[in-house]
């Protein structure tokens, strides 16, 4: 009795559970409202509401697609890898790591490249320690055993004070090395000769005083020989200045030879041209004293 109070009954006798019966209540009032009646439903309403369902088409992820080719793109070749420029081993590490992260290569292929010597060589300081956190913020893609030979590899020997790893070394890393080296040689240089020093005074110290009175003589006569050749080049100035003195002292001499001779040359000319007067005078008096 409970179900049948549930259900709707029609003129057609049909059983309907309660929401096919609304379902019908709501297309007769449609019915009467649009002047068709109900009960001529086979007569006069032919139509019928149905949902038709579309086939989903599969997209096309393009991302998946991107990935696809871009790990086909990546060369996995060691020989090709190797001959490619530090930077270019370094974007090459990064895109190898983001493809392997997402399934696209399989990371034992990147860590037979990255653990040959060739990879790490003539690769600076800067781009090992770039190389070196990209690996070991990926260390979870490889396998435990891959892992350790990773953190114990040559990756791992590039450091922040500009340590090398032991494939190669770049230049600006040589010279650091130089540097070091050369510094570290003065040091040590410098060191003995302060031990050499040190020694010296404490044997100074430790001496005799017969000892130190042998080496004040010695001293003493070494001295000497010094100090006679100072005293004969002070008297071959001396005697370089009396010659030079005694050159000034003769030039003068010369000089006053010179205004001498001058002189008689002037008193002479002066005595030829008094006697030119005096003939000149005589021989016009004489020619006056025959008119």
């Amino acid at each position: 009795m409970n179900k049948s109070s549930k259900m709707a009954s029609f003129s057609s006798g049909i059983m309907l559970s309660r929401s096919e019966a609304q379902r019908q209540k709501g297309d007769e009032l449609r019915m009467r409202a649009a002047g068709i009646d109900p009960t001529k439903v086979d007569e006069q309403w032919a139509g019928e509401v149905m949902s038709r369902r579309q086939k989903k088409e599969a997209k096309v992820d393009e991302e998946i697609e991107k990935e696809k080719r871009l790990a086909a793109e990546l060369p996995m070749e060691k020989s090709e890898v190797v001959s490619k420029k530090p930077e270019g081993r370094l974007k090459w590490l990064h895109k190898g790591l983001v493809l392997a992260a997402k399934g696209r290569i399989p990371a034992p292929a990147i860590f037979d490249i990255i653990q040959s010597s060739k990879f790490t060589s003539g690769v600076s300081s800067k781009v090992g320690l770039q190389m070196k956190g990209m690996v070991l913020a990926n260390l979870h893609l490889f396998k435990k055993e891959q892992q350790k030979s990773l953190q114990h590899g040559r990756l791992m020997d590039f450091s922040v004070d500009g340590a090398v790893s032991r494939g190669g070394s770049s230049e600006d890393d040589k010279r650091k090395k130089k540097r070091k080296h050369s510094s570290y040689s003065s040091e040590s240089r410098s060191r003995s000769r302060s031990r050499s020093r040190s020694r010296s005074r404490s044997r100074s110290r430790t001496e005799s005083p017969k000892k130190k009175k042998r080496k004040k003589d010695r001293s003493e006569e070494d001295e000497k020989p010094r100090k006679e050749p100072k005293a004969k080049e002070k008297e071959k100035e001396k005697e370089k200045e009396k010659e030079k003195e005694k050159e000034k002292e003769k030039e003068k001499e010369k000089e006053k030879d010179r205004d001498k001779d001058r002189d008689k040359d002037d008193d002479d000319g002066k005595k030829k041209k008094k006697e030119k007067v005096k003939d000149a005078a005589h021989t016009g008096l004489s020619s006056a004293s025959h008119i």
